[in-house]
């Protein structure tokens, strides 16, 4: 019924390891986590706060695929402002996740 490709696809190699970290600080010993980018602390009150004004605003939707535009564009006044670069905020895009996005640059140049 499936395609035959499906019994290639196996898990993100970052979830492999999370049961052996697991039996690793099961025994007490301490483990910096580097396989997520999971944080090992609560988001910040006032984070959480906004979080939820906004959800109750009805800000809880899908935003354009670059990313919401007053975001995109305060990271390029900060990027310009700090590294003394012009940066355009048509140029920035918002994206979740490291691995993706990096792979996407890779792809744009090779």
């Amino acid at each position: 019924m499936f395609a035959d490709r499906l019994q290639r696809l196996g898990t993100e190699n970052a979830f492999k390891v999370g049961d052996h970290i697991a039996r690793v600080e099961a025994t007490g010993q301490m483990v910096v986590k580097l396989n997520m980018g999971e944080p090992d602390f609560d988001a910040p009150i006032h984070v959480a706060a906004e979080a939820k004004t906004q959800i109750d605003n009805g800000n809880g939707h899908y935003c354009p695929p670059a990313g919401l535009e007053s975001l995109r564009k305060a990271i390029a006044q900060q990027v310009s402002e700090t590294r003394g670069l012009d940066v355009d905020f048509r140029r920035v895009v918002v994206h979740p996740g490291g691995k993706p996005s990096i792979a996407y640059t890779m792809l744009a140049y090779v």
